[in-house]
């Protein structure tokens, strides 16, 4: 009962500071936070209370069906708080999304095991999303806030128990550290080997997270970084060319096992073996097989009698360990929402047939309502939230467009290409292709096009802009000096 209390304080106290950081952002940011606050908690009472409002979307305890994954991983935090530090700290790959049940886990034994806690977790990591775009670039930052703060999906999927907001964190925090990393060598003076370490130790950490959270994603980001790394050192102003590039290449290696062991058993066997040095040390030291002679085969006389070994002893089967409440519920919860019609559509773990390329390509850019009488696609199921998905498919669609157009404008208003906008390019392409001809089920489709949806909202952050206006210069150095005299305050 004490720790219970004490759990309410904290809570208490923990929402009270993230609504002080909140009220310091802009409008949009506040706007978007709020959104998320007050739904989350209205979808929470109603399916906790089981009203009778969408009862038939309703999972109960707090959870929804597009959510399906939630109680899992509250399911997860239960579990690990039960068996102690140690198995928090060293989670192993017999968990989904190793690092967001690490992180999610955190939160559930600082602020309780129930589904609310994840509304404070998802508006912590919206704030400190918007909190590092506010960083990158020196251009208008409004498309970006808008964006992730009123895109249906990623307004959705802050609302339960779910992985990607805190993923979408992580992208954004991965760019951010790459500006600093761009901007330190970009200078005309030498970057202090602090803040390069310092740099350096945030992109391991960042791409660690990645890997352990979507391991196919962390393989597209530091693939697409040896682009960047080249382009930044051929950048510098300074002679040292071998030490820059030599430096370059070591943070990409160690990216690569920052990679590995993030990914750690989720990554297929063969790429895991290219990452691994000792493997492909043995496997050049290995000598070549010596060819064993094939015995000849000798034909047993018919008088000879062979004898079966006799049988082993049966023994009785182990009985399973009985499951605790809240996995019953969970799996419970799981067989109901399977039996329902029409969970397919929306669900992301659900079979879908194959349809043809164009299908899918029409399917990621185009609404339904529109696609389908033209013969586009042939998408079923729904459960009522094609009115949502359309929207969002049309939102998802703008963006990327008005990106488009932001950064053609951009150019040929003087603006520079940069190596952080390189590997945000390629980071795009590099997922938009495997995903749009290899999914084939809607519903994965309209959760996993969320990360282009934020890659193409930051991309005309990462062009280097040159201003041409003497208000918007003197903006910019007195914004500078605005953050000098506050890391000097904060050093005295």
């Amino acid at each position: 009962m004490p720790f219970a209390i004490f759990q309410a304080v904290l809570t208490a106290a923990a929402c009270y500071g993230v609504w002080r950081f909140a009220r310091k952002a802009s409008p949009i940011v506040i706007a978007g936070f709020l959104i998320r606050a007050f739904a989350a908690q209205i979808l929470f009472w109603i399916s906790w209370l089981q009203l009778p409002i969408a009862r038939s979307l309703q999972l109960g305890r707090g959870f929804w069906f597009f959510a399906i994954d939630g109680p899992w991983y509250l399911g997860y935090a239960q579990e690990l708080i039960a068996r102690g530090p140690k198995a928090l700290l060293f989670v192993t790959g017999h968990y989904p999304s190793r690092i967001f049940t690490q992180a999610f886990t955190l939160f559930c034994a600082a602020f309780g095991v129930v589904a609310p806690t994840a509304i404070l977790f998802n508006c912590v990591a919206y704030l400190a999303t918007c909190a590092l775009i506010m960083r990158i670039g020196r251009s208008r930052k409004t498309l970006a806030l808008a964006a992730i703060a009123f895109g249906p999906s990623m307004i959705l999927w802050s609302l339960q128990p779910l992985k990607d907001t805190f993923f979408f964190l992580l992208i954004v925090a991965f760019v951010f550290v790459c500006y600093r990393w761009q901007e330190m060598w970009r200078a005309a003076t030498a970057p202090r080997w602090t803040s390069l370490l310092g740099c350096a130790a945030a992109m391991l950490a960042i791409v660690y997270a990645i890997s352990g959270t979507r391991w196919y994603f962390g393989a597209i980001v530091w693939g697409a970084s040896a682009v960047f790394f080249v382009f930044a050192a051929a950048q510098t102003r300074r002679g040292a060319w071998t030490a820059v590039f030599v430096s370059q290449a070591v943070v990409f290696l160690l990216l690569s096992q920052a990679f590995r062991f993030g990914g750690d058993t989720d990554i297929p066997e063969k790429i895991l073996n290219v990452l691994q040095p000792r493997t492909l040390i043995e496997a050049k030291a290995e000598p070549l097989p010596v060819p064993v002679p094939v015995p000849v085969p000798v034909s047993v006389p018919k008088t000879v009698a062979v004898t079966a070994p006799p049988p082993a002893p049966a023994t009785a089967p182990v009985a399973a360990p009985a499951p605790a409440p809240l996995k019953d519920y969970l799996v419970a919860s799981r067989k109901g929402f399977e039996s329902t019609p029409g969970a397919t559509a929306i669900h992301a773990g659900a079979a879908a047939a194959r349809v043809p390329v164009a299908s899918d390509v029409a399917a990621t850019f185009i609404p339904r309502a529109a696609a389908q009488p033209l013969k586009l696609v042939r998408i079923g199921g729904g459960r009522g939230f094609w009115l949502l998905a359309d929207f969002d498919t049309i939102v998802f669609s703008a963006v990327i467009l008005f990106a488009i157009v932001a950064c053609v404008r951009a150019l040929r208003s003087g603006a520079r290409i940069t190596p952080l906008f390189l590997l945000v390019v390629l980071v795009f392409f590099a997922t938009a292709g495997p995903m749009i001809y290899s999914v084939t089920n809607f519903g994965t489709l309209f959760r996993l096009r969320q990360m282009l949806y934020v890659l193409a909202a930051i991309a005309p952050l990462t062009l280097l802009v040159v201003h041409t206006d003497a208000r918007e210069v003197n903006a910019d150095v007195r914004e500078e000096n605005r953050e000098g005299d506050d890391r000097g305050q904060a050093h005295l």
